[in-house]
């Protein structure tokens, strides 16, 4: 609930102040003990129902936090670049999808081999937007071609 949300707020000022000094390991201990918290006060974090934008508002404060704390370019915040992908998906904002699904990626593969499962599990998420798109704009055309000769 809101305590929880407090609590995992307090820990990612924490982990921020961490990070400032030094503290690298204590730093991301704390801010993935947040993201926990968060997750967890929301039921279902990637579900249609409850309320998407404080849901969004939460991936993204995630995302801040995860720069903050790992840096611009590190495993971790690629990892939140494709759940906030994930969940614009399940919301049916596929070009916001999209954009998360190509930075998500792009970060991976400059911190990652090209093999690591984390890319290919970008490419995978990013594969499957296309051919979704794909098949849509099938239906749409053979539902127009259907259409202008009744």
């Amino acid at each position: 609930g809101v305590e929880s949300l407090q609590m995992a707020r307090h820990l990612e000022a924490l982990a921020i102040l961490h990070k400032k000094q030094d503290r690298n390991e204590s730093a991301e201990s704390l801010h993935r003990r947040a993201l926990v918290i968060q997750h967890k006060s929301l039921s279902q974090p990637f579900s249609k129902e409850g309320n998407p934008a404080l849901k969004e508002k939460i991936h993204r404060r995630a995302l801040q936090l995860e720069e903050l704390a790992m840096g611009p370019d590190s495993p971790g915040l690629a990892r939140s670049l494709n759940e906030l992908a994930v969940f614009y998906y399940l919301q049916d904002n596929r070009e916001a999808a999209e954009k998360m699904f190509k930075r998500a990626l792009e970060m991976r593969e400059s911190v990652m081999s090209k093999d690591h499962p984390d890319v290919a599990q970008s490419l995978n998420n990013l594969a499957s937007l296309v051919i979704i798109r794909a098949d849509m704009l099938r239906l749409h055309l053979s539902t127009r071609k259907h259409w202008r000769f009744v």
